[in-house]
């Protein structure tokens, strides 16, 4: 793992483990708006790293689920936020 961009992507992996722990806990950290963007920015790197790396490695399989995971939840938390607010 000589390779800045993989070591870098590993440190991406272990950032979408917390967030998705936070998710679960619903961590209010996680949903302030610092949170949010630090999420949504994560995301944005996450997908930018995968593109950068050549191959077809296990590296890059991972990363690639787990940005479209990371989608998932984001999309997931906008329709619960949606569903919650227009609530009476």
């Amino acid at each position: 793992m000589n390779n800045p961009l993989k070591l870098f992507s590993w440190l991406i992996v272990c950032i979408y483990i917390v967030i998705f722990t936070g998710w679960l806990m619903n961590s209010p950290i996680l949903f302030s708006l610092w949170g949010v963007i630090g999420w949504l920015m994560v995301t944005a790197a996450g997908w930018w790293i995968q593109k950068l790396i050549y191959g077809s490695s296990l590296t890059v399989k991972i990363l690639l689920l787990l940005n479209y995971f990371m989608i998932f939840l984001i999309g997931l938390t906008v329709f619960i936020y949606v569903a919650t607010s227009s609530m009476p």
